[in-house]
């Protein structure tokens, strides 16, 4: 009597690889701070800076950079399915993942998002259609300073140089970046065994920004030519530095609150942890005398923060990308398929429509 055959212990059966790939792919047209609700680790933050003016060949630029940054998303999906860390074991997806709500895997969960980026866009069949820096742009900054100023000095690593961006979005893009920040609240970084403590490895983030540059070769306003780029923004930090950011932040007013009922509880206790019982004083108190002094408000205070960029200036040769898109396109409606999500995005737009859903996009005049 003949027994069904089946898949080697370990290895993605291609139905399982498909349904994961999917589930991949739901996650980055899902709000990050949703997914992080549900204890998972968004997708890399992209943002695209779309020229404001309409000739047809910023237009096209655009375009590339756009789809380029879909085939991107899929590229780092089929990395993290392939590695088997995005898959449980029955096949259905999402139950296998490294989880924000487990300390242990908390950031391994965010650098596996991190490194599948970086592959999609440095190795494989897109790393050939962009021109590769040596290396990049490295800084690493040793700060005291406080959230607004931590805020500002990542606001301007992502954007600096880019261009003029309206106030206004200048200030929704800021506030992304906050949300998702406030979203982390309520789960527990790993602490380290002692203050020199070096086994647990950085944690990374990648924020990805397509745009079009602008390029005079006249000098004088006569002729201009224009490229299409992707800056990549690695950042690196200490979990412990993460942990005391996240632990000023939920000092604020309304820090001290439980997680929502459909918010992960595991972790809770580095919000609930940090929040304040207010003083008592007597009226016969004295200064110096007994009264404890009071901390100071979450805003002032400063943390130390060892921060490690790296920044990637990747030019996108647009005509080899437009050659290889056909194909591209197909790989992306075969994945859309029985997907209504997906399906809508691949129908509708295909790659050009992904890349837009899957980034925030504003208006700037580019420099």
């Amino acid at each position: 009597m003949s027994t069904p055959s089946q898949a080697p212990a370990g290895t993605v059966k291609k139905t399982d690889a498909m349904s994961n790939l999917k589930l991949h792919l739901r996650e980055v047209i899902t709000e990050p701070t949703d997914l992080v609700k549900k204890g998972t680790a968004p997708p890399s933050f992209f943002f695209s800076l779309e020229p404001s003016g309409k000739d047809a060949e910023t237009t096209q630029k655009f375009a590339a950079v756009l789809g380029a940054s879909a085939v991107a998303r899929i590229f780092a999906a089929m990395a993290i399915v392939s590695s088997g860390s995005g898959r449980s074991a029955d096949g259905d997806g999402g139950e296998g993942q490294k989880s924000l709500s487990n300390p242990d895997e908390y950031v391994a969960a965010f650098n596996e998002k991190a490194e599948a980026t970086l592959q999609a866009f440095t190795k494989g069949p897109l790393a050939n259609m962009y021109q590769q820096p040596a290396g990049g742009t490295a800084t690493t900054l040793h700060l005291q300073a406080t959230i607004a100023r931590l805020h500002d000095i990542v606001l301007d690593a992502v954007f600096a140089g880019l261009g003029h961006i309206d106030k206004e979005d200048m200030a929704m893009l800021g506030k992304v970046l906050a949300s998702f920040m406030l979203s982390l609240k309520p789960f527990k970084v790993p602490a380290p065994t002692t203050a020199n403590d070096t086994s647990q490895p950085d944690l990374k983030h990648v924020v990805a920004v397509n745009y079009v540059k602008s390029i005079d070769i006249t000098g004088d306003g006569g002729i201009f030519i224009h490229k299409p780029f992707t800056r990549l923004v690695v950042f690196s930090v200490k979990p412990q530095h993460w942990a005391s950011v996240l632990q000023t932040l939920a000092r604020r007013p309304g820090g001290g609150k439980q997680p929502s009922a459909d918010a992960p509880q595991a972790g809770a206790a580095s919000a609930s942890a940090a929040s304040e019982t207010p003083e008592v004083k007597s009226k016969w108190s004295l200064p110096g005398f007994g009264a404890k002094k009071p901390k100071p408000p979450p805003e002032d205070v400063k943390i130390d923060f060892t921060l490690n960029t790296t920044i990637l200036e990747l030019e996108l040769d647009d005509a080899k990308y437009s050659s290889a898109k056909g194909k591209f396109e197909a790989i992306f409606k075969e994945m859309a398929e029985d997907d209504d999500a997906l399906s809508a995005i691949a129908e509708a737009d295909g790659l050009q429509g992904l890349g837009r859903k899957t980034c925030k996009v504003v208006r700037a005049v580019m420099e």
